[in-house]
């Protein structure tokens, strides 16, 4: 059915009735019935292409996230759930991913993403970008979590199998429900012998026995029934968390110390050396945590 808009209180909703006055369920004033349909046309573009420059030129994709689920919310369709899935894929970190969403997603608007006679080379377009971007982030995962195939740490190694698994398991559902039962033509971007290999690939590297430093210093989060807890396994992310301590505590006494240098210099006129000295040492402490600070967040990124 058509939807229109308010123009009063711009309320989205489906007329019982295509009369053209139309009363809004919702502030009770009158509008007409074309003004509804053209500012809801106004309103749907206007979504459409907030998230393709969010997506495409901006990249800011939290915000692209935001204009596609509001477009959803307006008129369902492929395109806008897949330009969301592709969002979802280019605003996830190490730390901060949307693996959960996108499983979600593709199970929650399974019907309308099934391919037909219709659209499925313009689908198949689609799925073989969200493929190879999930198949980017894999790698991108072993890079910032491993160092020569020797994750950083015991969480580190789990961090990237946990994730490893989903993104086989969204692989997965794509294949079993958008492709085993489609006839792709020559001319698709990508066929299932293409995904099923990419599958196998992500999934070896996941089953690849990487060395581990053992001597980490943490102790892997585990449940009741002693499985590791998947998410959030530790904060910071990174083994740097008792460095970033202990710098933390040195800028705060290099503070101390500064505050110390100052009253000794002003209180001891005839002798400024002892509280130029608590001074200098005071600064150099402060600047080389802060620096060393910059850097290990540099690393963790």
């Amino acid at each position: 059915m058509k939807k229109v808009v308010c123009t009063h209180c711009y309320y989205t909703y489906e007329p019982a009735d295509f009369k053209e006055e139309q009363v809004c369920p919702k502030c009770g004033k009158a509008f007409g019935l074309s003004q509804g349909e053209k500012l809801y046309q106004m309103v749907l573009v206007r979504h459409m292409n907030d998230g393709y420059k969010y997506l495409n030129e901006l990249m800011d994709y939290k915000k692209a996230i935001e204009s596609y689920n509001r477009l959803i919310l307006l008129e369902l369709s492929e395109d806008a759930v897949l330009y969301l899935i592709e969002a979802y894929i280019k605003d996830s970190r190490v730390r901060e991913d949307h693996l959960n969403e996108i499983i979600n997603t593709l199970k929650q608007y399974k019907d309308i993403l099934t391919p037909n006679e219709d659209n499925k080379l313009k689908v198949n377009d689609y799925y073989s970008e969200i493929i190879y971007l999930l198949s980017d982030y894999e790698l991108g995962l072993k890079k910032n979590l491993s160092k020569n195939d020797k994750f950083y740490s015991l969480e580190a190694r789990h961090i990237y199998l946990n994730k490893n698994s989903q993104i086989v398991e969204i692989l997965s559902f794509i294949d079993e429900n958008f492709f085993k039962d489609v006839d792709y033509t020559e001319d698709a971007t990508i066929k299932e012998s293409e995904l099923l290999e990419i599958i196998e690939s992500i999934k070896e590297n996941g089953s690849k026995n990487y060395e581990i430093i053992e001597n980490s210093g943490y102790v892997l989060a585990q449940d009741e029934e002693g499985t590791p807890i998947k998410d959030n396994i530790f904060k910071d992310g990174s083994k740097f968390v008792k460095t970033k301590r202990f710098l933390t505590a040195l800028s705060g006494l290099s503070v101390i110390a500064l505050i110390i240098g100052l009253v000794l210099i002003f209180s001891i006129k005839d002798n400024i050396y002892p509280g130029v000295i608590v001074l200098a040492i005071s600064a150099a402490g402060f600047i080389i945590s802060f620096v060393a600070r910059l850097i290990i967040s540099k690393l963790v990124n």
